[in-house]
């Protein structure tokens, strides 16, 4: 299977940009970068990407990524940021990631007389659905994951969150993964609270344990929860129970050409049904980023998770997490051997 095309999404980036009568983009979140033109960099590097579509875009670094012009052949490498502003002045309207740019950089480049537009809906749009090869990445990221797993059901009794939570970064590094996310381990009541920052409770053979972990392969995710207990007791099954019946008819529900808010207020219906209340929406997208835009309607090819979680305050709480590809015409759970 060959890789990404990079120039064929470079030329949907281009023809957006006409739409909006935009002469060049600004990229700066690094996922998009790496979307557009296969560059990584470091997690705490700051890069942009200028697309024009006169040129082959320009990676644009500073001296500390003097690796760049070795991976990406169009670079450069600025010592201070005003020299970006002779880069750009050039460009009439420059489309620009209004969450992705730090306002730091954004009232630099405004009182220089740059003109920007938001754009990154644009940038991000061909995104949610995605190439059989980015398809094959995720999946290759579900298999490490549930190697992690796997291990990390047996294995976490008598740990610390914290212990447990460092064992499974340090697993997906020896399958050569990345973490995706800190994990998050809860035990006991700490099930309750949606994003656990695991600490030093040590989890105890009768404990309910949530686990919600992922692993980023060749820069694409997984993201997956699931609840582990030896000895569940009758309130436990009962949520358990709940949460199938709420998971089963939203898989139902994921379809080409559903709209997402349909899926939202089924489960909003659901859970009001079932005397649970609402914290969360049914899920999100997933590729480069953990959590991505899913599109206003399903379309095949997309990657989205399902994940309704049920909490009962100060008591517990009861998540499971799928990850789910939209085919022609229904879905496949990636995640049900998991």
């Amino acid at each position: 299977m060959t890789g990404p095309d990079f120039r064929s999404r470079q030329r949907k980036l281009v023809a957006s940009m006409g739409k909006k009568g935009l002469d060049a983009s600004l990229l700066s979140d690094p996922t998009d970068v790496m979307y557009y033109s296969g560059y990584a960099g470091l997690s705490d590097d700051h890069f942009f990407l200028l697309v024009t579509g006169k040129d082959k875009p320009l990676l644009i670094a500073s001296p500390l990524s003097n690796e760049a012009p070795h991976r990406y052949e169009h670079t450069a490498l600025l010592k201070k940021m005003k020299d970006l502003i002779e880069i750009l002045k050039p460009y009439r309207k420059i489309g620009f990631d209004e969450e992705a740019m730090s306002s730091a950089r954004f009232m630099f480049l405004k009182r220089s007389r740059i003109r920007l537009e938001p754009f990154g809906d644009q940038m991000k749009e061909p995104r949610i659905v995605k190439e059989p090869w980015e398809i094959e990445q995720i999946k290759r990221a579900v298999s490490v994951t549930k190697k992690v797993m796997d291990a990390a059901k047996h294995g976490i009794f008598g740990l610390t969150e914290l212990e447990a939570s460092n064992m499974i970064k340090s697993e997906m590094w020896k399958l050569g993964a990345e973490p995706a996310f800190d994990p998050i381990i809860a035990s006991g009541s700490q099930t309750g609270f949606i994003h656990h920052r695991p600490n030093g409770r040590v989890i105890r053979p009768g404990d309910l344990v949530l686990i919600d972990i992922g692993c980023r392969l060749n820069g694409y995710c997984s993201d997956v929860t699931r609840m582990v207990c030896k000895k569940p007791d009758k309130d436990l099954l009962k949520l358990a129970g709940d949460m199938k019946i709420i998971d089963d008819a939203i898989t139902r529900k994921l379809r080409p050409g559903t709209k997402a808010k349909e899926i939202d207020s089924l489960q909003k219906s659901l859970f009001r049904k079932l005397g649970y209340k609402e914290y969360h929406r049914f899920g999100h997208g997933l590729g480069l980023s953990v959590h991505e835009d899913m599109g206003d309607v399903l379309k095949p090819g997309a990657v989205v998770t399902v994940e309704p979680g049920l909490y009962i305050e100060n008591r517990i709480g009861f998540r499971k997490e799928e990850v789910v590809l939209i085919n022609k015409k229904s879905c496949e759970i990636l995640t049900k051997n998991i």
